[in-house]
């Protein structure tokens, strides 16, 4: 029997083999995946861009592929395709999703026939091993349409796009490692000359433009040996965070940052780029973060002025630094994923707000990093250890297999006791899992990707998955896991025109079943209202009192009731078919359980709802 705050669970793949994974969970419940495949047999969808399969024995193509989690069984897989040429190995290493539900992917290729658009920026494959590529895939439109963009990005050497940003005005800022001395690079940059063996670079690139001009902004950032940029983020006055990987001893910082030295065979770096300054003033911030061993980023969140700085990754050094008072301060054996919180503001031996390791007395490595709409940090990875700190509700408290994949949340900023307020462990008991990437939808409902080694018992699915075995040695997994979230809805965007319906369900937990709840409504959530000592999400206004005067009306249906055996209940709020067209709004919904005196007893998370005239993805 699989735990309910496993909600959906599936496996996909062919039967050969998959690497990797990147997910993106849309505000209409879907889910798209890119990775890459070794299977010729991945299942593709008819109308697909590419369902030929892979044309070289033992290469990789990428493969791209959209499920809806409230289908089921085989009907789940909505769409999936093939992308790549003749080349060993097509890889992705980033992805987005627009509101048309368009997917923008990073990666790079050694295929010489790499598919490419007629408006591409470097029509042609450079010979210096692999060159990086930017793809656009819209799902929506037939066959070969659906390309809607595709080019190769580097110059002589070899090239890799490792992140991606949205910009939301349709340009895009990539970032990775080249070492190419013909790279494209603009007038002004920070840096216009390789610098080392292989240097960090970022590109604003705009598809929408022609030729040299998609390359809007282009530089290096490096010192002597190599350098990566793994992960980046944009705050609000449009500097970039940028993290990665060096061995230089020369790479370069900035005056007053925390570190200037090279601690060990393999630092990270973090920087801040303003890319409204010229030249060496580009370079805001810039420092070395590691200990004595090899230290490498695979996640990176900025907050929105910039201020924080949060990094996850994998380390093997016995001295990473670490702040007192953290979840753990000691190295605990073989390798150790760490969350680290820079300040790149503060004085230099300030500058480490938060920082731990976060692992167990084996091998444990961070691979994803989401941000819920709280602000909290939610970090996954893959673990060998029993001894990982696990919290009261997970869905496992135990180690289940050879390896297993753990997910956890994590405040920061809060006191000691708040900073770890979930963590599990989750796989098969004889499997071993590997997770990939997280997404993190606005009902804060976590979606994860990773991988499963077949097994007599692998991965754990749900009832009416899309598969629930592995087709080959390597399986991707898919699941939705509810991370002590007591209501979630399937969508939260619905148009003015047209009675479109949100459905809401309700996860109370056992220990309230039989008891009566009520969801309110209001426009706004902080700092919310307590009553009896629990705190309700919301600040009562004009919309409350509507909502509660139509309570189980057919515009909010089940809104008041009482729990089932297993502390659910379903509900729904409909639009009236009458309803004119509106400005955009944002309604939020939370729920209220109370005990038999009429004592409040528990508070759900706020469910965000936005109505508008225009249908978005």
């Amino acid at each position: 029997m699989v735990d309910p705050s496993l909600v959906w669970s599936t496996l996909i793949g062919g039967g050969f083999g998959e690497s990797g994974g990147i997910i993106h969970v849309h505000d209409d419940g879907y889910v798209t995946v890119a990775a890459e495949t070794q299977s010729v047999d991945f299942p593709v969808t008819l109308g697909s861009y590419d369902a030929r399969g892979l044309t070289a024995l033992y290469s990789y193509d990428l493969c791209v592929f959209r499920m809806d989690p409230r289908l089921v069984g085989p009907a789940q897989l909505v769409y999936s395709t093939y992308l790549g040429g003749r080349g060993p190995y097509d890889f992705v290493r980033a992805m987005t999703v627009d509101q048309q539900g368009v997917v923008s992917l990073a990666g790079g290729t050694d295929s010489y026939d790499f598919p490419v658009t007629g408006s591409a920026y470097q029509q042609k494959y450079n010979t210096g091993g692999y060159d990086g590529v930017f793809v656009q895939l819209d799902p929506s439109a037939k066959g070969l349409a659906q390309l809607k963009y595709s080019s190769y990005l580097g110059g002589y050497g070899q090239d890799h796009v490792g992140c991606m940003l949205a910009l939301g005005d349709g340009s895009y800022y990539l970032g990775g490692g080249t070492s190419s001395p013909n790279f494209p690079v603009t007038p002004g940059a920070y840096s216009g000359a390789l610098a080392g063996g292989r240097d960090a670079f970022v590109v604003r690139f705009d598809p929408r433009l022609s030729g040299s001009a998609q390359v809007q902004y282009g530089t290096l950032l490096g010192g002597t040996r190599d350098e990566d940029a793994i992960a980046m983020d944009v705050d609000a006055l449009g500097r970039i965070a940028l993290a990665g990987a060096t061995d230089s001893a020369d790479f370069p910082t900035t005056s007053g940052a925390r570190d200037r030295i090279l601690s060990g065979s393999g630092d990270v770096f973090v920087a801040q780029l303003d890319t409204n300054q010229s030249g060496a003033r580009q370079l805001a911030y810039a420092s070395y973060l590691g200990g004595d061993g090899f230290d490498t980023v695979t996640g990176l969140h900025s907050d929105r002025l910039g201020r924080a700085v949060s990094l996850v990754g994998v380390t093997d050094s016995t001295n990473y630094p670490t702040t007192p008072g953290s979840i753990r301060s000691t190295f605990g054996g073989v390798r150790d994923g760490f969350l680290t919180v820079v300040e790149p503001g503060a004085v230099a031996s300030a500058q480490l707000r938060y920082s731990t390791y976060l692992g167990g007395k084996s091998d444990d490595a961070i691979w994803g990093m989401t941000v819920d709409p709280a602000g909290r940090l939610i970090v996954g990875g893959s673990t060998a250890s029993s001894d990982l700190p696990t919290t009261v509700g997970a869905y496992s408290r135990t180690y289940l297999g050879n390896g297993d994949v753990f997910v956890m949340r994590i405040d920061p900023f809060a006191p000691p006791a708040g900073q770890l307020d979930y963590s599990t462990y989750l796989g098969g008991s004889v499997s071993v899992d590997f997770l990939s990437a997280l997404s993190v939808d606005r009902s804060q409902t976590l979606f994860a990707v990773g991988l499963t080694y077949s097994s007599p018992t692998p991965f754990p699915t749900t009832t009416g998955a899309f598969a629930r075995k592995t087709a080959g040695n390597l399986d991707f997994f898919v699941c939705r896991l509810d991370m002590g979230i007591p209501m979630f809805a399937d969508r939260h965007r619905l148009l003015t025109r047209g009675a479109g319906v949100q459905e809401l369900t309700v996860q109370a937990g056992k220990q309230h079943a039989g008891r009566t709840f009520q969801i309110f409504g209001a426009l706004s959530t902080n700092p919310g209202v307590t009553i009896d000592g629990v705190t309700i999400p919301l600040n009562p206004d004009a919309y409350t009192r509507v909502a509660l005067s139509g309570t189980n009306s057919p515009t909010w249906t089940g809104f008041r009731g009482t729990l089932d055996a297993n502390g659910e209940a379903r509900a729904s709020f409909r639009l009236p078919p009458d309803l004119i067209s509106v400005p955009r709004i944002t309604l939020y919904h939370a729920l209220a359980v109370f005990d038999s005196a009429g004592k409040v007893v528990m508070a759900s998370n706020a469910v965000p709802l936005e109505i508008g005239p225009v249908e978005t993805r």
